[in-house]
């Protein structure tokens, strides 16, 4: 029977496969590992390039539905991680951003870029799930709004910028909350 992904033998076997192919030991020219979400055609070499489809030429190195958590990484192996218009796709938000929280360095980044609501880029792809303004995320921060939702992980806020129609967010798990 095979193992359904998501699973603890099918991560285990996925992880295997991974370091056994050498996609842990991509890193760009300074020795950082960086990962980049959601990466479609455009997947740049010194990137880890994850991406739920296979594209022809190949730009993924792992195949992986980020709606399924945990990300086949371990606990703080990223210096770097970037989610350029692909959380909009995203039904399980809170899940992922735990785990990018998880396999992100403490000094390391997320770089996020998302379509801004209301603009018509927002709502016009039909496989658009959520919808973002630039306070959406400082819901991930400690003591926004309600004092923090214990279902996340902290993040500290760097970085927001936005145009009319694209927001710009720079993340960083929050040091003062260790598990």
């Amino acid at each position: 029977m095979e193992a359904i992904m998501g699973s603890d033998k099918f991560l285990n076997d996925y992880m295997y496969e991974l370091e056994r192919t050498g996609v842990y030991k991509i890193a760009d020219e300074y020795g950082k590992k960086k990962l980049d979400l959601g990466c479609g055609l455009v997947g740049e070499h010194g990137w880890i390039r994850l991406d739920k489809y296979e594209y022809k030429p190949a730009t993924v190195d792992v195949l992986w539905d980020l709606e399924i958590t945990p990300l086949p990484f371990e606990k703080g192996f990223f210096d770097s991680i970037r989610a350029f218009d692909i959380l909009e796709h995203i039904h399980n938000l809170l899940p992922l951003m735990n785990d990018l929280w998880r396999i992100l360095k403490w000094e390391g980044y997320l770089d996020i870029q998302v379509p801004r609501f209301p603009h018509p880029n927002s709502v016009i792809d039909p496989t658009h799930v959520r919808y973002f303004i630039p306070d959406t995320f400082m819901y991930f921060t400690r003591g926004y709004g309600q004092r923090f939702q214990m279902a996340c992980r902290p993040w500290e806020v760097k970085k927001i910028d936005s145009t009319e129609d694209r927001i710009f967010v720079l993340m960083q798990p929050d040091k003062s909350f260790a598990i």
